[in-house]
């Protein structure tokens, strides 16, 4: 009986240990398995971390593209706020002439009327003159008929 205690207790260790063995092979599986997954993981995280410094540099890109974009259109703003402002001044300074020269014409005109009127009023004074003595010399010859 003893023999087979013995066989019995030999066979049950032997259980054991297989089952032991099992289970630490499974572990050990287990165990490479979750090294797997933590190098998996640690690889998303490094391709997620790539991915988001990616993003990053292309939004930074986008911005200063955008900022720069911006400034050379407030420059080319800038630039036609001056020449409209240049065009103004132009076209006041053309109007301003050409409204000095047309008084100046106008003063010209009215020069030259008023000189011919001078004139006509000249000549109508020397006529009024000559009517005048015309007139003193006919009524010293109406007097000396008379006397």
């Amino acid at each position: 009986m003893e023999t087979i205690q013995t066989f019995v207790l030999g066979a049950a260790s032997t259980l054991a240990l297989i089952g032991l063995g099992y289970s630490f092979i499974s572990v050990l599986r287990i165990n490479k398995t979750v090294n797997q997954l933590t190098e998996k993981s640690k690889d998303v995280e490094n391709e997620f971390g790539e991915t988001h410094r990616t993003i990053d540099e292309r939004f930074s890109q986008l911005e200063r593209s955008l900022h720069d974009r911006m400034d050379d259109m407030c420059r080319e703003a800038d630039k036609m706020r001056e020449e409209i402002n240049r065009s103004i001044n132009e076209l006041n300074a053309y109007a301003d002439s050409r409204f000095d020269k047309t008084i100046d014409k106008l003063c010209e005109r009215m020069d030259m009327q008023d000189n011919e009127l001078i004139k006509v009023v000249e000549q109508h004074d020397s006529r009024l003159v000559e009517l005048e003595t015309d007139k003193k010399v006919s009524e010293d010859k109406l007097e000396q008929i008379n006397s």
